[in-house]
């Protein structure tokens, strides 16, 4: 008996898309369906933290398949609030010493602050940006590099 093992997605990111809309396509197969996800949706997913493997994106993508009625997924349907909960999320004051950056250390939390404010925002930009008392075109800036990052 062999071990597979499966990479978390945050390690495989690039691979996120293709896997999101095979896992849609066998979905729409299944049950006979013409569902397809936003180019939001899609961006969304990228930016999730996924602490887990390729079930944990299913499990998302299946859930909101089959509990929305609209033929296009958006990122209110995904309801990936739960990964902006975890304890990785707490902020904790790093050791300071020889290595340490301030300036490294307040992008990841800027970053974070950020992710959780479009989770909990549902992945709706304006609403996360409403949240973190900054511009839209800011929010939206963020999405785009960091889904630029990703592409990359």
């Amino acid at each position: 008996v062999g071990e597979l093992h499966l990479p978390a997605l945050r390690d495989r990111r690039s691979d996120i898309p293709q896997m999101a809309l095979a896992i849609l396509e066998r979905i729409n197969k299944a049950f006979k369906t013409p569902k397809r996800l936003s180019q939001d949706s899609l961006e969304l997913l990228l930016i999730q933290s996924w602490p887990g493997n390729i079930r944990d994106l299913q499990n998302v993508i299946e859930r909101a398949a089959l509990l929305s009625s609209k033929a296009v997924l958006e990122p209110r349907d995904l309801n990936v609030l739960p990964w902006s909960e975890r304890s990785e999320n707490s902020f904790a004051i790093p050791a300071l010493g020889d290595g340490f950056s301030l300036e490294n250390h307040l992008s990841t939390m800027r970053q974070r602050i950020i992710d959780t404010a479009l989770s909990q925002s549902s992945g709706r930009q304006s609403e996360a940006a409403r949240l973190l008392g900054i511009s839209p075109q800011a929010v939206h800036r963020y999405v785009k590099e960091k889904v630029q990052a990703y592409r990359n």
